[in-house]
């Protein structure tokens, strides 16, 4: 298994931790607000998860055939990862502007289509240059993932959008941020380097988004009691405790599977 982290794999593990970093110049409330966004990303991306291993399992088991054993280097699969990744980010953009009821999501998936256009056709110079044969098609996962959106009432869109584009960026942020210290195709790191930056706009902008779906920012702007306060950091608390030891769980999981494989 290579160091990088799969897309795939790292789907459902969503750190709140990680977005607490993120925002640790924000207030309290509003780190709050953002730790509870990232924990609705986390549930609605983990059933989309389980639904996508499904036919994940099928296609890695006909590519193992295949491939009679060889394995990818971390340079190709970073290419074929990120181009599907960017082509899922495109096609549900795209279905987002059709479907979402809010002004809000359709200025964000505008810029996503713009912005992961883009990447891809720099990912096409860089697979040119690594002799990497790319697809012009979402691989299993994604591809599994946005059936599922197609099938959402147009009520539910545009939150569970907001929240799955807090869990893909967050993402993405890890890989990328990976990539552009251990790398070791230089034209590699050179991407991840350059794309890192507009990834944690998205990042950051999903999740005021998904803040204010939630209802988090549509409060009356009261000071919550004490007593309120310290009983919800509490359950924030034990939720992240749970959803490490989730984590710490699935990496075993991954580490197990790849090792079999």
């Amino acid at each position: 298994m290579n160091r990088s982290i799969p897309f795939v794999l790292s789907l459902a593990l969503i750190a709140p931790a990680a977005l607490a970093e993120d925002q640790a110049q924000q207030s309290q409330q509003d780190q709050a607000q953002s730790e509870a966004a990232a924990a609705a990303a986390a549930q609605d991306q983990a059933g989309a998860s389980q639904d996508a291993a499904a036919a994940g399992d099928a296609e890695a088991q006909a590519a193992a055939g295949k491939q009679s054993g060889q394995k990818q280097d971390p340079t190709q699969m970073f290419i074929k990862d990120m181009y599907s990744h960017n082509l899922y980010e495109v096609q549900l953009s795209q279905l987002a502007q059709k479907h979402a009821q809010d002004d809000q999501i359709k200025q964000l998936a505008q810029m996503l289509i713009k912005d992961h256009q883009q990447a891809n056709q720099q990912l096409k110079q860089l697979a040119q240059s690594a002799q990497v044969q790319v697809q012009e098609q979402l691989d299993p996962v994604h591809q599994a993932k946005l059936q599922k959106f197609q099938q959402l009432p147009q009520t539910e869109f545009s939150r569970k959008y907001a929240n799955d584009q807090v869990a893909g960026h967050m993402v993405a942020v890890l890989e990328l941020t990976y990539q552009s210290k251990q790398a070791q195709n230089e034209q590699v790191k050179q991407f991840a380097t350059k794309m890192l930056p507009k990834m944690q706009q998205h990042l950051k902008m999903a999740t005021q988004i998904a803040t204010t779906q939630a209802g988090g920012a549509g409060g009356s702007g009261e000071a919550q009691p004490a007593s309120e306060r310290q009983q919800g950091e509490q359950q924030q608390q034990e939720q992240q405790q749970q959803e490490q030891q989730q984590q710490q769980q699935e990496q075993d999981a991954a580490g197990q599977s790849s090792e079999q494989q």
